[in-house]
C-alpha cells in the first residue's frame, strides 16, 4: 500500500475500485434475487425520501461521534494529530470499506494519517480497539432480540469489561490481535511498540469510549426509526433500533464487505417477523442501506479526494497566519473586550508595585489587544509573535512597528533581565511537548529582572466537560485550536526554575454567546462564582510568579 491513497491510477486505487464494484454488484444481485423470490416490489415515495435525509443526518452524526472516540483513543496512546486533517483521514478511510475484512480501512487509516512510522503500531491498536468497541455497543443494542437466556449472557459479558482486573485481560487480548496487524500496517517495522496498547482498557479510558460507542451506534441503529414512521410501520423506537443493530452485526460478521446483501436481507427478515406490512419493507431497507453504509463510502471518497489539497494548504502556512482573515470573528467584539478587561485587570494591580511605567513583554501578542489595555494603565510594552499576519494586524492596531518582533517563546530576542514583567496568554498549550513548555517558562524567566513578574494565562481544564470541549469540539467548531495542544493545570505551574509562585487567579464562567446586554448584567454574578468554591472550575486561570535572584537553571 503506498504512502498516498488518493484516488488515481495506482494499483491500490484500482484494487479498491474493483472491490467497490464487486460489493455493489453483490448487493444489487442479492437484492434483485430476493425481490424476485419474495414477491416484493421496491416502492419509494416522497415521505420515505424525506425520512432518508433524516437517516443520512443521523448517520453523519454517528460518524462524527465515532471520530471523537477515535481521536480520544489516539490521544490516550500519545498520538496527537491536528483535528481537521485527522477528521479528513478518518472519514476518508470509509472509502475503503469495500475491501474485505476491514483491511482496506485499516491500511487507509495507517497511511492517510500523517504520523511517524514509530506511531503506526499505536494506530493499528486503536483501530482494533475501535472494532471491539463497535461489537460491544452493537451487541448491547441488539441483545433484546435474542432469547432471554442468551440476551442475559450478552448483558453480563458486556458488563464484565468494567470488573476489577478485566483491563489486564482485555489489554492482553488486544495486544495479541494488534501485534500481527501492526506488521501488516507497517511493512518494515522493527519490533511493535511495547506501549502500543498501554492504558486503552483502563476504566478512565474505557468509560468514555464505551459511552461514545453506544451514542454513535445508537444514532446509526436509530436511523431506521424515521423510515419506519414514514412508511407507516407500526413498530416502536426500541424495536426499530434493535433490528437495525442486529442487521449491522450480521452483515459485519458475514465477512462480506459492508455486509452487502447480508445486512439488508437480515433486516428484511427481522422487519417481516415484526409484522411490518410487506409492501413497505423493501423501500425501508433500500433507503436505510443507502443512507447509512453507502453514504459513508460516498463521504469517504469525497474526503480522500480533498485530503491532499487540505494537507498542502495546512503545511504552506503558519496556523495563525492561515486563520488570520477570520481571527476577529470567532469571538463577539463585546465578549473579547470582556476577556481583555478581565485578563489585564488581573495583572494591573500586581505590576503597580514594580515602579512607574514598568516595561513589559507580551509573548504571543497577536493583534495587540492586551498591549493596548496595559499601556492605557501606564506600562511600556513590547510584543513578539510567530505569525507574520498577526504581527501585521498588530502594527495596524498599535501604529508603532518598533515594539514588535517575530520570535518564538522558546527563543526570545532580548537580553537577560530586560523587562520588569512578561506575560503570555493562551500560548503555552500550543508548545509541545511538555518538556518544551518547561523550557519556554525558563526563557520567560530569563528576560525578566530579579524581583520582576511573570504572568501565565491559560485555559482551565480542571472541568472535564470543558476539557473535552476544548480538545475535541472547539478545534472543529472554531478552528483557533488545532487539537494537538497540551493544556496546563495550575498545579503544574508551581515554583519553577528561577520563579516563585505568588498567586493563582481563576476567572470567567460566562460563555461567549451571551449577548452584550446580558453580559454586563451577569458580570456581578460571574465574579461571585469566581470567589466561591466553584472558582477553580472557571474557564481561565492566571498564575503570577516572582523572578528570583540568580541564573535560571
Amino acid at each position: 500500500m503506498p504512502e498516498s491513497l488518493a484516488l488515481g491510477p495506482s494499483r491500490a486505487t484500482r484494487l479498491v475500485l474493483l472491490c467497490l464494484a464487486g460489493t455493489a454488484a453483490v448487493g444489487l444481485a442479492a437484492t434483485g434475487a430476493f425481490l424476485a423470490t419474495h414477491d416484493a416490489s421496491l416502492t419509494i415515495d416522497f415521505g420515505l425520501l424525506i425520512a432518508g435525509l433524516v437517516t443520512a443526518g443521523l448517520t453523519i452524526a454517528g460518524l462524527y461521534l465515532r471520530f471523537l472516540r477515535w481521536h480520544f483513543v489516539l490521544r490516550r496512546l500519545h498520538v496527537r494529530l491536528p483535528t481537521i486533517p485527522s477528521l479528513g483521514a478518518y472519514v476518508g478511510s470509509f472509502a475503503f470499506l469495500p475491501v474485505p475484512l476491514y483491511l482496506g480501512q485499516l491500511l487507509a487509516r495507517v497511511h492517510l494519517l500523517s504520523i511517524p512510522a514509530a506511531d503506526r503500531s499505536r494506530v493499528v491498536a486503536a483501530f482494533v480497539w475501535e472494532r471491539a468497541l463497535d461489537v460491544w455497543a452493537l451487541g448491547l443494542l441488539a441483545a433484546p432480540l435474542l432469547p432471554w437466556p442468551l440476551a442475559m449472557v450478552v448483558f453480563v459479558a458486556a458488563a464484565a469489561v468494567f470488573l476489577p482486573g478485566a483491563d489486564r485481560v482485555l489489554e492482553s487480548a488486544l495486544r495479541r490481535v494488534a501485534t500481527p496487524l501492526a506488521r501488516l500496517g507497517n511493512p518494515d517495522p522493527s519490533a511493535p511498540d511495547p506501549g502500543m496498547t498501554t492504558g486503552l482498557c483502563a476504566p478512565a479510558v474505557l468509560a468514555p469510549a464505551t459511552l461514545l460507542s453506544l451514542a454513535a451506534w445508537g444514532l446509526v441503529a436509530g436511523a431506521l426509526v424515521p423510515l419506519a414512521w414514514a412508511a407507516g410501520a407500526t413498530i416502536g423506537v426500541f424495536e426499530a433500533t434493535q433490528v437495525h443493530a442486529a442487521s449491522i452485526v450480521a452483515g459485519a460478521l458475514s465477512g462480506v464487505p459492508l455486509g452487502a446483501g447480508v445486512g439488508g436481507l437480515v433486516l428484511y427478515e427481522l422487519l417481516d417477523g415484526l409484522a411490518v406490512a410487506p409492501e413497505v419493507v423493501p423501500g425501508m431497507v433500500f433507503v436505510s442501506r443507502v443512507g447509512t453504509a453507502w453514504l459513508s463510502i460516498a463521504i469517504g471518497i469525497v474526503a480522500v479526494l480533498r485530503l491532499p489539497a487540505a494537507r498542502r494548504e495546512a503545511s504552506a502556512h503558519d496556523h495563525f497566519d492561515e486563520i488570520e482573515a477570520c481571527y476577529d470573528t470567532w469571538l463577539p467584539a463585546h465578549y473579547r473586550a470582556h476577556l481583555v478587561t478581565r485578563k489585564t485587570g488581573a495583572m494591573v494591580g500586581a505590576i503597580g508595585g514594580l515602579g512607574p511605567n514598568p516595561s513589559g513583554l507580551d509573548v504571543g501578542c497577536g493583534r495587540g489587544w492586551y498591549m493596548t489595555a496595559l499601556e492605557d494603565a501606564g506600562a511600556r510594552l513590547a510584543g513578539v509573535d510567530t505569525s507574520r499576519a498577526q504581527l501585521a494586524a498588530a502594527r495596524r492596531h498599535l501604529h508603532d512597528a518598533t515594539r514588535l518582533a517575530q520570535a518564538s517563546v522558546e527563543r526570545l530576542p532580548f537580553a537577560s533581565g530586560r523587562f520588569d514583567f512578561v506575560y503570555i496568554i493562551n500560548v503555552l498549550h500550543h508548545v509541545a511537548p511538555p518538556s518544551a513548555q518547561r523550557a519556554a517558562l525558563a526563557e520567560l524567566a530569563r528576560v525578566v529582572r530579579p524581583g520582576g513578574l511573570v504572568f501565565v494565562h491559560e485555559m482551565n481544564v480542571r472541568n472535564p466537560l470543558f476539557r473535552f470541549y476544548l480538545s475535541y469540539l472547539f478545534p472543529v467548531l472554531k478552528g483557533i485550536e488545532e487539537g494537538t495542544e497540551y493544556y496546563l493545570r495550575p498545579e503544574q505551574l508551581g515554583d519553577l526554575p528561577g520563579l516563585r509562585l505568588r498567586s493563582v487567579d481563576y476567572f470567567t464562567f460566562l460563555p461567549d454567546f451571551v449577548p452584550a446586554s446580558a453580559l454586563h448584567r451577569l458580570a456581578t454574578f460571574e465574579r461571585r462564582l469566581e470567589r466561591g468554591p466553584l472558582g477553580p472550575y472557571a474557564a481561565h486561570f492566571m498564575t503570577c510568579h516572582e523572578r528570583l535572584p540568580g541564573p535560571v537553571d
